[in-house]
């Protein structure tokens, strides 16, 4: 793929930021032309595996939300039923309910205010500690938030392709360039405590094609070992 400008970025604005760095320098025209293209077309790339990287996370919260979706709906249910007059929701919402009763009873120090001690119509000798309220308004959030929720989870299944997880920076910085530092200049090499000519390529290309401006020696050198990893068996 050879792509004569993306995005604002030309052969001619390659070559007036790389044309000091020696090694970019002592290439003849026509090895600088061809590396100014595949800059670009590396720019191209690396957009592409950054929205990649993007619909992954998005997928990601997709199925989280469909977790969730799954619990409020369980909830959003059993709240149906004990309004539909079904006897064993109802049993169950009385036995929730007097355990919040229980509860209020040994730990009233820490009620919330919610908590309100009142007697329960038709069982008086019973005190209702505002359990069962707060319990059906719950029930009610619920219900609330699983329409929101479902309708939002719709939206994203929409819009996502789901599809590998790449890291566009990892491999621009880790991959890429150091292949086409070895093509075109000479041996990559990340053996040192300070900086080589090919890390320094990475840095100049990055911000050359308008990836990153400040990117460190230290991040080029983790990159380029992960994208290594990624590649062993």
């Amino acid at each position: 793929m050879i792509i004569r400008s993306y995005d604002g970025i030309t052969p001619k604005t390659l070559h007036e930021q790389l044309r000091d760095f020696a090694s970019y320098a002592e290439l003849p025209w026509r090895r600088q032309a061809r590396l100014c293209f595949l800059l670009i077309d590396l720019r191209v790339m690396y957009d592409c595996r950054e929205q990649e990287a993007n619909a992954v996370k998005n997928t990601a919260v997709a199925a989280k939300i469909g977790e969730m979706l799954q619990s409020i709906k369980r909830i959003a249910d059993f709240s149906k039923s004990i309004d539909n007059g079904d006897a064993h929701a109802s049993a169950a919402m009385l036995a929730v309910a007097q355990m919040g009763e229980i509860w209020a009873k040994h730990y009233s120090e820490t009620l919330p205010v919610n908590f309100k001690p009142s007697r329960i119509a038709g069982a008086d000798h019973l005190i209702d500690y505002g359990s069962a309220e707060v319990i059906s308004s719950f029930f009610g959030i619920a219900a609330t938030v699983h329409r929101i929720a479902s309708d939002a989870q719709k939206v994203i299944a929409a819009e996502i392709d789901e599809r590998p997880d790449q890291s566009g920076i990892v491999w621009a910085a880790g991959s890429r360039l150091p292949s086409l530092y070895e093509k075109f200049m000479g041996r990559f090499s990340i053996r040192t405590e300070t900086t080589t000519d090919g890390i320094s390529f990475v840095r100049k290309a990055l911000q050359a094609t308008a990836i990153r401006d400040d990117i460190s020696v230290e991040t080029v050198r983790s990159h380029y070992k992960t994208a290594r990893r990624v590649k062993a068996p």
